[in-house]
């Protein structure tokens, strides 16, 4: 059992360093309804919103990831969760692994949430964040944009953001609000925190969809990009209050439906 719970330290260190967003909690299954796709953990000092896996261990040195899952509710001193089939990392090539949770599988929550993208209306603006959170491991918005050109997008929607976390280990989103900055659990989109050290931007100076060196310095070129996010502060509002342009939930699916 110590050789099992030491190869799982291992594990957590390399999946997700500790942040100032939380510590990364590795927990048991203590309860189970498969029926509901719900579980229950201790609740320690986790937060509803925020996201993880669900880690099967074999033997000491053998272990395979689940499950995605989510804390959708906090009863006491336990945390219910729900869990979706953990597709991140899906091939043809290969079979997709037909496990199912139990008791006595260890949940991990906070994985990647000392690595975050920034969604802001410019330049300085995405520079008062960065500095702000110096622990934090920023994911530069140059490859989000790559992203939404290689997936022929002219706005990101709330799957393209869950596919390019999955792709980047990116944990945390921190958008740029109305009147605050938000910093939102990428998988669910659920706010774990608020900040305000960041001011409005008048509209015309604004870099839509969001600050990228690429929409700096050829303005002209990404006019293709622009169209959908005619004012960036409204499109964003409304992505983090539930609009999706897809029309989907993402990959997440039947975790996000908790928080509709």
């Amino acid at each position: 059992m110590r050789n099992i719970l030491s190869i799982l330290v291992l594990l957590i260190s390399f999946l997700s360093a500790d942040s100032e967003f939380g510590k990364v909690n590795a927990l048991p299954i203590v309860e189970i309804d498969k029926d509901k796709n719900e579980a229950y953990i201790y609740a320690n000092d986790l937060k509803r919103g925020e996201s993880g896996l669900i880690i099967r261990w074999f033997d000491s040195s053998h272990a395979s990831i689940v499950a995605s899952v989510a804390v959708v509710d906090i009863e006491g001193e336990f945390a219910k969760i729900a869990f979706s089939i953990f597709d991140a990392l899906e091939q043809e090539a290969f079979p997709t692994p037909l496990l199912h949770p139990k008791v006595g599988d260890v949940v991990l929550i906070r994985r990647f949430y000392d690595r975050a993208l920034a969604i802001a209306p410019n330049q300085e603006i995405y520079q008062q964040i960065t500095s702000a959170y110096e622990d934090i491991s920023w994911v530069h918005p140059d490859l989000f944009m790559a992203f939404l050109i290689s997936e022929g997008k002219n706005a990101p929607t709330k799957g393209d953001f869950r596919r390019f976390c999955d792709f980047y280990s990116v944990g945390l989103i921190y958008l740029v609000n109305m009147n605050s900055g938000e910093l939102l659990d990428c998988q669910t989109f659920v706010s774990l925190q608020k900040d305000y050290i960041t001011g409005r931007v008048k509209d015309k100076d604004t870099i839509k969809p969001f600050f990228s060196r690429a929409g700096t310095l050829e303005n002209n070129w990404m006019d293709f990009i622009t169209t959908d996010v005619k004012n960036y502060y409204l499109y964003y509002d409304k992505l983090i209050k539930g609009d999706d342009l897809e029309g989907k939930k993402g990959l997440f699916g039947a975790i996000v439906e908790y928080f509709n």
